[in-house]
């Protein structure tokens, strides 16, 4: 999904966040997790998702709420949310491995 591309450069998230957040985007088609979901909403949920796993296994974090993801991706911060929330139940297929220890502290919110 090329969307997180642009929408982490807004975000001034770049590096390992922007690549981790494709990478479960990229997963999450794969695996047609989310079918039924727009790119945009799975975009955003993707980018808060990594955003989380970064800061508990690198504690790299720049953005810290939904709301700031939803302001750029155009999405509602209760859709991000949401699609957060269905995401997190298929943590352990989206995320890479080196990232699993991270699954412990995330929360579904």
């Amino acid at each position: 999904m090329f969307v997180h591309f642009r929408f982490c450069s807004k975000l001034s998230l770049y590096g390992v966040v922007s690549n981790l957040a494709s990478e479960v985007a990229r997963r999450t088609d794969v695996l047609e997790l989310l079918d039924g979901k727009s790119p945009v909403s799975i975009a955003a949920a993707a980018i808060y998702l990594a955003n989380q796993a970064c800061y508990e296994v690198n504690k790299i974090a720049t953005v810290s709420s939904p709301a700031e993801i939803a302001e750029v991706t155009g999405a509602s911060s209760v859709v991000v949310i949401q699609t957060y929330r269905e995401l997190y139940k298929h943590v352990a297929q989206v995320l890479p491995e080196e990232y699993h220890l991270a699954t412990y502290s995330l929360s579904a919110h």
